[in-house]
């Protein structure tokens, strides 16, 4: 999304929730007070998202929950220091589609903002004078709507498009021709069953192409030409016949 887009959402979104530079200010003003609960309050997230089994299972290892631990770090700081602008909008929405990687459910954004404004005011409430509690948490609870928004539909899109991305792949797997889908990096993301002998490797997907396909076929196609073409232009290509003689072995 471009600069131009967000900022207008952004606008729209913080006119919807009553979202104010006073608000953002008052949030900025706060945060050294409570920079020091973060750590806490990011266990607590991180605990609930691992008692979601669907995010466990994806989560498989020490590295992908620290991944998370440290994307709702950065949010969770985000969400107090801003500036709540077109960038924070971005920034924001991506938080949303590192969410949907780790197989969170949007469902459950919804109880994970209610747990960071009742810690919040809780934390709050130990340091601060009660009219400035109810001032902040109510800043607070505007906010956290409106990133709820923001972070439910870039986590829905990117359910939405990974789900479309699996059927894509199970039809393609199954034509009767052969079919190979190159990403832009080069790299084969899937291919048909109809196309075994095209291939150097039995497992070719996730591979950059010039290392699973077979050089004779590489030359013979004249590939390299042909496919970067087709990445410049942003097209597919048929390709004609070939009889090529492939080494055994």
């Amino acid at each position: 999304m471009g600069s131009a887009a967000a900022s207008g959402q952004m606008q729209e979104l913080q006119e919807l929730v009553g979202f104010t530079d006073d608000d953002s200010a008052r949030l900025r003003a706060a945060w050294p007070v409570l920079q020091a609960f973060a750590p806490t309050l990011v266990e607590r997230l991180v605990d609930a998202a691992l008692a979601h089994d669907a995010t466990r299972s994806a989560l498989a290892g020490p590295t992908q929950v620290a991944r998370l631990r440290d994307e709702l770090a950065r949010w969770l700081a985000d969400l107090w220091q801003g500036p709540h602008d077109a960038e924070y909008f971005q920034r924001q929405a991506e938080t949303g589609r590192a969410l949907a990687a780790a197989r969170v459910a949007p469902v459950l954004m919804v109880p994970a903002m209610a747990v960071v404004k009742q810690e919040v005011q809780t934390a709050l409430r130990r340091v601060s004078a009660p009219d400035d509690v109810d001032v902040l948490t109510q800043a607070l609870a505007r906010l956290c709507d409106l990133d709820l928004a923001i972070m439910v539909a870039a986590c829905v899109e990117a359910r939405e498009q990974r789900a479309l991305a699996d059927l894509r792949d199970v039809i393609v797997a199954h034509l009767p021709s052969g079919v190979i889908l190159i990403d832009a990096a080069g790299r084969v993301t899937t291919s048909s069953l109809a196309s075994p002998r095209i291939f150097s490797d039995q497992h070719p997907n996730d591979k950059p192409w010039r290392e699973v396909i077979h050089p004779a076929l590489v030359d013979a196609a004249d590939l390299d030409t042909r496919i970067e073409r087709a990445r410049r232009l942003r097209r597919e290509i048929l390709m004609p016949r070939l009889d090529v003689a492939l080494a055994s072995g």
